[in-house]
This record gives C-alpha cells, structure tokens and sequence, in this order.
C-alpha cells in the first residue's frame, strides 16, 4: 500500500516537472523582433550592438520576463530611443526603436554644442554643429538677454533645457527659462510641419528677454536673410497681472503659424533677402472709470517691413 503512495507521488512529482519543463519549452523567448526606424550609417551600427544584446535574454521564460528591464540596453546608445515594446506569445518580444534626430543646436561656453531634437530634449554634446542624420548645420538656437535701456543683446548662461544645465557662452548668469522655452519648443515645431522641415528654411532662432519688463520674444533668421519675430499674449498680459492658458497661448501660436507661412511664402524673391514679419496679439484695453479691464480674445496683427524701411 504504501509503495503504491509512492508511485503515485513520484507520478505526481514527475507530471508537474513536465509540466514546467514542458511550459519553458513553449514560452521560452526565442526571438526579438525589432522594428529598427533609422536614419544614419551611425545608427545602422550601433542597431546591430543593441540587437545582440537584446539575444542575451534569449531563453528566458516570456511569461515572467520583465520588459521593462530592456530600457538599460539602450543606456549606451544616446540616439537610439525604445519607442515600444511588447511581449508576443508564445515565444518572442516585438520593439520599436527610433532614431533620436538633431534639429537645434546650442552654442557652450567651451565652444561645444548641446544637440537638441524637434521636442527640445537634448540629446548629446557634441565638438561641431554638424546633424546625425545628413551631415549639415542644426538651426542655432540663441538664448539671449536683452538690454532695453541699452539697446543691446548678450549671450546668457546656465539655461535649463530639457532639465539639463547647458551652460551657454556667458558664464554665472541663472534665468529660469522653462515655460519661455517650452513655448519656444512648441511654436517651433508648429514651423517644422508647417514648412515640411524647419532646418531647410530656419538658419537661426533667438530667445529674447527684456530685462526690465522680465517678457519674452521669439526671432526666427530665415535662410534668405528675412526675420520672423513673434510676441506671445502673456508677453503683453502680465504686466497687467492679467494671463491666458497654456491651451489658449498654444492655439495662438497654432493659428499664427499659417499668417506667418502665407505672407512668408508669397514674399518676391528680393524681399526674401531682408525684411521682417513680425507678429504680435490684439491686447483689448477697455476703461470703467477707474477699472481698467485687460483682455485677448484670440486675435493678432501680422506687420511687413520690407529692406527699405528698415534701419
């Protein structure tokens, strides 16, 4: 009797070891497939490195593998971002991985420059403005501190991008420029759809703050040599103590992206070369006695100075 307990248990025993032997077997990862979208030789290399090490955890039970583990393979691989990653059973894990793209450039103090992509995250510090993708200059991104009373304009430093310090040519001056550059960011890649490229046509873009006022301005240089400076509606609010919302601010700067484009585009070919379009908010000041009540319902003026009429 008791030895028939026995090979009951051993039978039992010897089942659930086949079992599990039997579920590795079919859950074990035997592939990762990866949808590598590429851009440069350079990218095309190191997709061959993260390939092979994405095959040391060949093997491992798909079922208990944690996927997450896999975004330190990539740790070393600065231009390379894992877009997504899924299990796909029974036995093989599916990733997306794209090529990080230089837009911008930022000018260090050690001569260097911060590479940053269309969103604004830096992406690397490189010796030359040179694009990983196809060889030429980034468009510049100058951030800079204007003097009113002086009528001048200089480099400042120590500006958090992307929440990294990226010291530019003026040294130990510290400005909050979050929210400036977010707006910067997001009005720029506006341009980028707009113009089917931003780099093709936007050699440089100022970030401009007025120091007594403590307001902000963009300043886009063309290729050909025209101008394109852009106020936002809290530029001329906050002074009142007045603001609109980071959706109603994005929808202006939305909207003003086609005026700009339209008047840009139609320009003669010698105007192409000099001038300024500058676009500004329709701030409504309406009086009440001694209230004074400031307002912006969505609207702005769009100005063409053409060479002549410049200083």
């Amino acid at each position: 009797m008791k030895s028939g307990k026995m090979i009951i248990l051993y039978s039992c025993i010897a089942f659930v070891l086949a079992a599990v032997v039997g579920f590795n077997l079919v859950c074990s990862i035997d592939l990762f497939k990866v949808d590598f979208q590429l851009a440069s030789k350079n990218a095309l290399s190191d997709s061959v490195l993260v390939q092979n090490k994405l095959d040391e955890y060949l093997g491992e039970n798909l079922v208990f593998f944690d996927e997450t583990q896999l975004a330190s393979v990539f740790d070393e691989y600065e231009y390379l971002e894992l877009v997504e990653v899924k299990k796909s059973y029974p036995n093989s894990v599916e990733l997306v991985v794209k090529e990080k793209v230089e837009v911008y450039a930022v000018e260090l103090i050690d001569g260097k420059f911060a590479m940053v992509d269309i969103d604004g995250r830096v992406i690397a510090v490189k010796d030359e403005n040179v694009n990983n993708v196809d060889g030429a200059k980034n468009t510049l991104i100058e951030i800079t501190l204007y003097e009113i009373e002086e009528d001048k304009a200089v480099n400042i430093g120590n500006v958090e991008i992307d929440n990294v310090s990226v010291d530019t040519k003026l040294e130990n001056f510290n400005l909050d420029y979050s929210v400036p550059l977010k707006n910067l960011f997001y009005f720029c890649s506006r341009m980028d759809i707009a113009l089917a490229g931003i780099r093709s046509n936007i050699k440089t873009i100022g970030l401009f703050k007025h120091q007594t006022t403590n307001l902000y301005h963009f300043v886009l240089g063309t290729s050909e040599g025209v101008t394109i400076e852009v106020e936002l509606p809290n530029i001329l609010l906050e002074p009142y103590g007045k603001t609109v919302s980071e959706v109603d601010e994005q929808l202006y700067m939305d909207n003003i992206c086609n005026d700009i484009i339209d008047k840009y585009v139609g320009l003669e070919d010698k105007d192409k070369l000099y001038g300024r379009i500058a676009v500004s908010p329709v701030i409504f000041i309406e009086e009440n006695g001694e209230v004074v009540d400031i307002s912006f319902n969505g609207q702005w003026k769009l100005d063409w100075t053409p060479r002549d009429s410049l200083n």
